[in-house]
């Protein structure tokens, strides 16, 4: 494909002419992809890019496009650069699914979230580029780009649209929902309060806490496995309100499909500075055990506590609350590898050690701070404190 007929391609598909049919000499036609393998007789540099048409909208400010849509959704795909005259493209959840043609179209009839690729050759060698198509049903966790996406009529709009702040990992893609502070969701959905650790201020430029505007109770899709949830979001337990529960207020741990952002219990949450961080918890709250601190949150009994933990009663902490639900842990969560945390049994001596109510198995154990006996255990992170008839690892 020669240069001049790329160039048309690339008008044609961003509206960035000049009226004449001319390339808009402002526009970065590779979407900031590097040259690649420039050969020394002249042969143009390898350059892998392309934009796609169709779509309601069209985020590039990443340098990988990302294209959301209702279902069904028609796109076509347009490759952008130099030096490559053979295509192969990847369409996952498209039909057809893959192609060898310039500039291909396919149909998305299924929501979802799928990775479009492009594998383009040229005597320079060989580069590949990837994007995001979104396809939205318009209904709660749909992934969408804009408000457009989502079902206005049914009161839904783009949680996470380009730009957002807070909208970070599997929140780079967006999702329909609906505030439900002191309202109710629809059947098959939850009100999850994700205000605890700060809540959401409308009109906050901030990147922190009281600006991510994902912090807020929202209604998002009830699962029992994570085959319920669109790709990008898992079946985890979210603190949920009771219809016309107000956020801030009382929730119980119910599955929902959420990304992973924000720390389960038994997750580290300390900051940079290696200081407790609630907004780093899902629940709000970080205890300062372990070396990298402990998400966690007040219970009563296990009933109070996520599917994962259970409701134990520290015999006599330093400071803070003497219950927290406690991750259960075995080879599967070693309790994410904190050095001064340990697989350990209920029911000992000690100011950290602990009962757990209901009781559990013998052979159970939950992550809690580590016993120790002697300094060289808990080094150089922290150090053995005796406490309470027994010694335990604590930050230094």
């Amino acid at each position: 494909m020669s240069r001049a007929v790329l160039m048309a391609l690339v008008v044609a598909a961003a509206g960035c002419g000049d009226g004449d049919g001319n390339l808009d000499a402002g526009m970065a036609i590779d979407l900031g992809i590097p040259d690649i393998g420039a050969l020394a007789d002249g042969v143009p540099a390898l350059r892998g890019a392309f934009t796609m048409t169709g779509c309601s909208t069209l985020d590039t400010s990443t340098g990988q496009p990302k294209c959301s849509g209702r279902a069904p959704l028609t796109l076509t795909f347009v490759p952008l650069g130099s030096g490559v005259d053979t295509f192969v493209w990847t369409l996952p959840g498209g039909e057809p699914a893959t192609s060898k043609a310039i500039t291909p179209s396919a149909t998305y009839g299924t929501p979802g979230v799928y990775s479009v690729t492009l594998a383009a050759g040229g005597a320079a060698g060989t580069t590949t580029a990837t994007g995001t198509v979104i396809v939205s049903a318009g209904t709660t966790g749909s992934g969408c780009l804009d408000d457009t996406d989502c079902d206005a009529g049914a009161g839904l709009f783009c949680v996470c649209k380009p730009g957002e702040a807070g909208c970070i990992g599997a929140l780079g893609v967006g999702f329909c929902s609906r505030t439900c502070s002191g309202a109710v969701c629809a059947a098959g959905e939850l009100c999850v309060d994700l205000t605890r650790g700060g809540a959401f201020v409308p009109g906050s430029g901030d990147a922190g806490a009281t600006g991510d505007v994902w912090r807020r109770a929202l209604c998002l899709p009830s699962c029992a496995s994570a085959g319920d949830c669109r790709v990008g979001l898992s079946c985890r337990d979210l603190p949920s309100l009771a219809a016309g529960g107000m956020a801030g207020g009382a929730y119980t741990w119910k599955q929902g499909c959420f990304a992973d952002v924000g720390g389960d219990d038994g997750d580290a949450c300390a900051d940079a500075a290696g200081q407790p961080d609630p907004s780093r918890c899902l629940s709000g709250r970080c205890d300062a055990y372990g070396a990298r601190g402990l998400c966690s949150s007040p219970c009563t009994t296990s009933s109070d506590c996520p599917s994962t933990a259970a409701c134990a009663a520290y015999n006599a902490p330093p400071s803070g609350p003497g219950s927290a639900c406690l991750r259960r842990c075995d080879t599967t969560f070693p309790c994410n590898g904190d050095p001064l945390l340990d697989c350990e049994a209920a029911d000992q001596v000690g100011g950290l050690g602990f009962s757990v109510n209901p009781t559990e198995g013998a052979s159970t154990r939950f992550c809690a701070p580590l016993r120790c006996t002697m300094a060289s255990q808990c080094a150089p992170s922290g150090s053995c404190t005796p406490m309470g008839g027994g010694s335990f690892c604590l930050r230094n």
